[in-house]
């Protein structure tokens, strides 16, 4: 692996993949990808979902939802893998911070027509695979689907030269879920512990990163319609949940990492996930096995007023997720 993220080279711009499970902070993810989409800082290629925050055929209307009101309505978008790789484990979802639809309330009652694959392994590879360019991979949900393609088709490594996944707690905070773990690696803990053994050049953006940067009430000014709802939702939800007056919005800092990776600084380790047991999902430093083995890039520290910077720069246009499309 590189010693740091692989910068794009002048000229066209980055190709990218979302693959996620909406969720509150995915869509504020996918709502800045759609800006810089229309800005030519990169081009969404299609988007894929899983099942996390709520199942995997509302992860996938939600999905599309979000890129209607975001102006992409034609975007491919592909409902993937609907339980973690070991089947018997029981899918946890996030209602508690995203409500009973994953959008806190603003989802629509009609459901868009998403294709919810049968094989989304392989279906996520060839996606990878035929595109004419090297791809960046965001990652916000479990990682079941990419975990799958590396099984479907090894030679993907050879076609992502970053590859951003959200997940992970590194000790602050311990975890969300359990003490020890992280909700993406905790709800499939195996994919999580094949994705990070792959070789594949992973940035990887933990709750130590992403609780660094809160956002609160002050945030919601100058932001456009449809996201300023969709944060004033967070932080109402973490507001019952956990009392106080500010939310994470972990997958948006994954967005901002991935667009201005500059804002991070990054160590390269060698990790390993705890895939079964009482400790599901824990990610932990390999301190006894540096040389051997893939490593992967871990954002040590974020420059939060940066990441935060981008975010409103992104969302507070009307152009192109404006209160006009947040009917």
């Amino acid at each position: 692996m590189r010693d740091g993220p692989a910068f794009e080279a002048l000229g066209e711009p980055s190709h990218v993949i979302v693959d996620c499970d909406p969720g509150i902070d995915d869509a504020l993810a996918l709502l800045m990808l759609a800006q810089a989409h229309f800005a030519g800082m990169l081009i969404i290629d299609s988007v894929f979902t899983v099942g996390g925050n709520v199942a995997v055929e509302k992860t996938a209307s939600n999905a599309a939802l979000v890129l209607e009101r975001a102006g992409l309505p034609n975007l491919k978008v592909i409902g993937g893998a609907g339980t973690p790789l070991a089947g018997t484990r029981v899918i946890v979802n996030g209602k508690s911070f995203h409500g009973p639809d994953g959008l806190g309330g603003l989802a629509s009652d009609r459901r868009n027509a998403v294709m919810i694959s049968k094989d989304p392994g392989r279906d996520l590879a060839t996606r990878i695979m035929e595109s004419p360019r090297q791809l960046l991979l965001l990652c916000t949900g479990p990682l079941t689907n990419l975990a799958l393609a590396l099984q479907s088709n090894p030679l993907i490594t050879e076609m992502l030269s970053r590859v951003v996944v959200m997940g992970g707690a590194l000790g602050n905070p311990a975890g969300n879920i359990t003490p020890v773990a992280e909700f993406n690696f905790y709800l499939d803990p195996l994919a999580a512990s094949i994705v990070i053994a792959s070789g594949l050049p992973i940035e990887l953006v933990a709750l130590d990163t992403t609780e660094a940067v809160p956002f609160d009430a002050h945030d919601l000014d100058g932001l456009s319609g449809f996201a300023q709802r969709l944060l004033k939702e967070s932080l109402r939800l973490h507001h019952e949940a956990l009392g106080g007056h500010s939310c994470y919005v972990h997958d948006a800092v994954a967005a901002a990492v991935l667009l201005e990776p500059t804002i991070a600084k990054y160590e390269r380790v060698k990790m390993s996930i705890t895939t079964s047991g009482e400790s599901a999902g824990h990610l932990a430093r390999n301190d006894e096995a540096l040389e051997d083995g893939p490593r992967v890039q871990v954002v040590s520290q974020i420059d939060g007023t940066s990441a935060k910077a981008l975010f409103h720069s992104l969302l507070a246009s009307e152009g192109v997720v404006g209160s006009s499309s947040a009917r």
